[in-house]
């Protein structure tokens, strides 16, 4: 699916709720895009109560935040190769794969079967980095432990295919 005027297109909600899951598609973009979970009815829009998966184009990207990074929290370490962080994306006009784990012992972020990182939502980590970001201001967010998964669609020409989510059952 993509969106014919990006700049008047609202978020692709799914209609069912999630806790844990595991998310995959293929993303093409040209812009900024971002994929919301455990998003809520509370807040005045999806990114003020869900923490999002970053896509963009970076090489184009004009936001700090590159993709695969979770806006604002955590990005992958250092590639030894360039002394930058890991980007594992395709240039724009490509189709980039990304994989996004949410359980509860771990979270973890891939693209284009390239592991970036791994964190833990309400670790001690995972609150201080919440706490130092722009999102220490906003009561909702990443407060709820299941939610909507949301689609950005109004920052940029984006198209989504292969979209899959499958349920975790947590440990007996």
């Amino acid at each position: 699916m993509a969106a014919v005027e990006p700049k008047n297109t609202g978020d692709l909600v799914t209609a069912d709720k999630f806790t844990w899951f595991e998310f995959q598609l293929d993303y093409n973009s040209g812009g900024n895009s971002g994929i919301m979970f455990h998003v809520t009815d509370e807040g005045d829009a999806a990114w003020a109560t869900g923490p999002e998966f970053q896509l963009e184009d970076n090489k184009e990207a004009k936001d700090p935040t590159r993709c695969g990074w979770l806006y604002a929290l955590y990005q992958p370490p250092d590639d030894p190769k360039t002394g930058k962080p890991l980007d594992a994306t395709k240039l724009a006009g490509e189709w980039n794969h990304i994989r996004l784990l949410i359980s509860l012992a771990k979270c973890e972020h891939e693209i284009n079967g390239v592991k970036y990182f791994d964190y833990v939502i309400g670790s001690e980590d995972f609150n201080r980095r919440v706490t130092k970001s722009k999102f220490g201001k906003m009561p909702l967010f990443a407060r709820s432990s299941t939610g909507y998964i949301a689609l950005q669609g109004d920052h940029g020409q984006v198209s989504f295919r292969n979209i899959k989510v499958r349920r975790i059952e947590p440990a007996k």
